[in-house]
């Protein structure tokens, strides 16, 4: 079953009423029952609904506690008491689902990597229930047909299987029944979608323009001897939007933190508007470059969605019309680690851009957003590059994202860097 609908209109919730986390560990009071097999979830112990119901939630990040893929999927089936060999099958049967190697650092895994590590490890405690918030948000295509495929195999099995998504064009194929949950109820009526220009089409007229963001023979390594990407080289203009396209660790996160300072230029050239970023000052990247990151609660730091806001600007008029052109005014007193991951990744949008970059790097921005919201976002992101000149260059595994954001899109192949048409590439 997949239960869709606007970002914020308590599907997450759902799940955790449905875990048993709610109110247990999140406060707030439940009245009705959530039964499992005809038998209400509270009256068993966490740790029996644990080996019953596996889930991973949006902020999958937060569920990795080892250091290794293969410990990290063994974890569940060791709390469980299983022996030693039905562990190894379990992580054997799980490894090429999530195409990760066992020795790898979950440390050093991009978000598609952990969101498929998680995953996995909720799939190797072979629960009855399944529970999952977004899985596909952070995969690249392939593998997210790979996961779609998986979960088949898993109900097939007789096992029970919840998704929340907005990508319903991946997931409504395999699904028996659709939900669609809009303030605070559910219903099998789900709205057609509303479609989302292509950027590529878009009509401009920037003028004379100069290079915003320049790079020429970039390569980056973790470790030596293993470079994340060799001799990428291209270049973005003053007021262009860019797409970055490639699978899951293909370096796409780590070249915008190279490009907003975060991590050194080890080898080539990198300029920001027409200067030389090697050795430059957190000082010169904090006035010319905003990065939003995959995770949004490590941007957080405020206690209402407007002094968030208004902290990066200091202008209450600027961060008032900000928050109103992202679609935030009505939240505007919230706090921030009260709304859902959608609303946490608008709030920190907006923060960035109230801050005024002259060049906005994006990571999977549109992760969690509901139709309308993705809309409001583009329009958004438009209207701050046509008036302002702003440089946007965004990394994205959705279609629709890429072809409303990319007016240009570059692809992560092999650790080379090729522009492509957005339009024909999707």
């Amino acid at each position: 079953m997949v239960v869709a609908g606007p970002s914020g209109c308590g599907k997450s919730t759902l799940l955790r009423c449905i875990n048993g986390i709610y109110p247990h560990l999140g406060g707030g009071s439940l009245s009705g029952d959530v039964l499992l097999d005809g038998v209400p979830v509270t009256r068993d112990p966490p740790e029996k609904r644990c080996a019953r119901m596996g889930t991973v939630f949006q902020d999958f990040e937060a569920q990795i506690v080892h250091l290794t893929v293969e410990d990290e999927l063994a974890f569940g089936p060791e709390n469980m008491a299983l022996d030693r060999e039905v562990i190894g099958q379990r992580i054997a049967r799980v490894l090429p689902v999530i195409g990760l190697p066992p020795d790898a650092d979950t440390g050093r895994l991009s978000g598609g990597q952990k969101q498929r590590l998680c995953v996995g490890s909720a799939l190797a405690c072979e629960p009855d229930l399944v529970l999952l918030d977004e899985p596909l948000s952070n995969l690249d295509a392939e593998s997210a047909r790979g996961l779609v495929e998986f979960l088949r195999r898993v109900k097939s099995e007789g096992r029970a299987v919840l998704v929340v998504e907005h990508r319903l064009d991946l997931v409504s194929g395999c699904a028996d029944r659709v939900l669609w949950m809009e303030e605070g109820k559910l219903s099998a009526a789900v709205p057609p979608s509303t479609p989302v220009p292509d950027g590529a089409r878009r009509p401009h007229d920037y003028g004379p323009r100069r290079g915003a963001v320049s790079v020429k023979g970039l390569s980056y390594a973790y470790r030596e001897g293993e470079p994340v990407f060799n001799g990428l080289s291209m270049e973005v203009m003053q007021g262009e939007m860019a797409v970055l396209l490639g699978r899951n660790g293909s370096g796409k996160s780590t070249l915008l933190k190279v490009l907003a300072g975060l991590l050194p230029v080890q080898q080539g050239d990198v300029s920001i508007m027409g200067e030389p970023a090697r050795r430059k000052p957190p000082s010169f990247f904090r006035r010319n470059v905003g990065l939003v990151t995959q995770n949004p609660n490590h941007q957080l730091f405020m206690d209402s969605v407007y002094n968030e806001v208004y902290m990066s600007c200091g202008n209450p008029v600027t961060a008032t019309e900000v928050l109103e052109v992202f679609g935030l005014s009505r939240i505007r007193d919230r706090h921030p680690y009260s709304l859902s991951e959608g609303e946490k990744r608008r709030t920190a949008l907006a923060a960035v851009v109230a801050s005024g970059p002259r060049v906005l790097l994006l990571d999977e921005p549109t992760l969690g957003q509901d139709r309308q919201s993705l809309i409001r976002m583009v329009e958004a992101l438009r209207r701050y590059s046509l008036e302002k000149s702003l440089t946007v260059i965004t990394v994205t595994h959705e279609e629709t994202a890429a072809k409303a954001l990319g007016e240009r899109a570059f692809r992560f192949t092999d650790g080379s860097l090729t522009e492509v048409d957005v339009l024909m590439e999707m």
